[in-house]
């Protein structure tokens, strides 16, 4: 089921880094998602209708599932943690796997977890993961979501190699996302903490992006506690 975390008794369940709940998306023979055999289907209708009834039922046993990976690899013809410069060219706003994560947030979903391939005709400059135009403005302002946002992994994939830990923490953070993801590579964390630390220190904007998103963090732990 991959990096998600059951914690113990009385404390909050997630299954939130790379649950395999709801993936949305992928072309039969696409190197991340269809090739590996990771999706639910490769229609709207189908992914939907599978990954909201496995993310339902999850939820029912106390585990939140991150639905991945916002706006969607089904176009993407590399993958973004052995390969840099993995670019989508066609996804747009309006395409159906953003449909379909619209279907997963409508159904309730309480995490979106963010790719770090860079999509061309949304934002060509960065990895939506770095995106606030990706994480700001289509999931949280054009699609509603209201959950915490978390990144795919930014500690070893080969994608984000160009920045530093302590950037790639940063402009995530910038973006919109709640939590920076770091499950490959954990060693970085320290660098990626003290950059975020000190950012927030010297700029009162960021810290209030900080504090939100803890408060998004702290609240969906307390949603989760059974």
């Amino acid at each position: 089921m991959g990096h998600g975390a059951r914690l113990g008794r009385g404390e909050p369940r997630s299954r939130a880094g790379h649950g395999s709940g709801a993936r949305r998306g992928g072309c039969r023979d696409e190197p991340p998602i269809g090739a590996l055999q990771r999706n639910y289907g490769f229609t709207v209708a189908d992914v939907t209708s599978h990954a909201n009834a496995f993310s339902a039922g999850m939820e029912q046993a106390g585990v939140a599932v991150a639905i991945k990976h916002f706006p969607g690899l089904g176009s993407a013809t590399a993958n973004t943690d052995t390969t840099t410069g993995v670019t989508d060219t066609t996804t747009t706003a309006t395409s159906p796997q953003v449909a379909a994560f619209r279907s997963g947030i409508d159904a309730g979903a309480a995490f979106v977890m963010t790719s770090t391939a860079v999509y061309a005709q949304i934002d060509p400059t960065q990895p939506a993961a770095f995106s606030r135009a990706v994480v700001q403005g289509l999931l949280r302002d054009t699609l509603g979501f209201r959950g915490l946002v978390i990144t795919d992994d930014l500690s070893a994939a080969a994608q984000v190699t160009g920045w530093s830990p302590g950037d790639r923490a940063v402009k995530a953070i910038e973006a919109g996302n709640d939590i920076v993801l770091a499950s490959h590579s954990p060693d970085v964390v320290p660098e990626m903490v003290a950059a975020v630390v000190q950012r927030a220190r010297s700029d009162p904007a960021f810290a209030a992006v900080v504090d939100a998103a803890a408060a998004r963090v702290v609240g969906a732990k307390a949603h989760l506690v059974r």
